[in-house]
């Protein structure tokens, strides 16, 4: 347990790393569910590991080129 927030990665981050992240589909203009789909989730499982999971709307393409912008994060 930390003093920060956390998200449920479900074994698909085992260690913590500022490069974790989900991305979840939302519409500005509308009331968001309270539980909206992540359609995908980056993970640090080891040193040097990482786990990237990704579902539609995305192309392999666009989940490999969201995950290459945290590497200057």
């Amino acid at each position: 347990m930390t003093d920060s927030f956390e998200l449920p990665f479900h074994g698909r981050a085992n260690m913590a790393s500022e490069r974790n992240f989900q991305l979840i589909v939302g519409n500005l203009n509308e009331r968001q569910p309270a539980n909206p789909p992540v359609v995908l989730v980056h993970g640090k499982l080891e040193d040097d590991v990482f786990s990237l999971d990704f579902t539609y709307p995305l192309s392999p393409l666009h989940a490999f080129g969201l995950t290459l912008v945290t590497w200057a994060w």
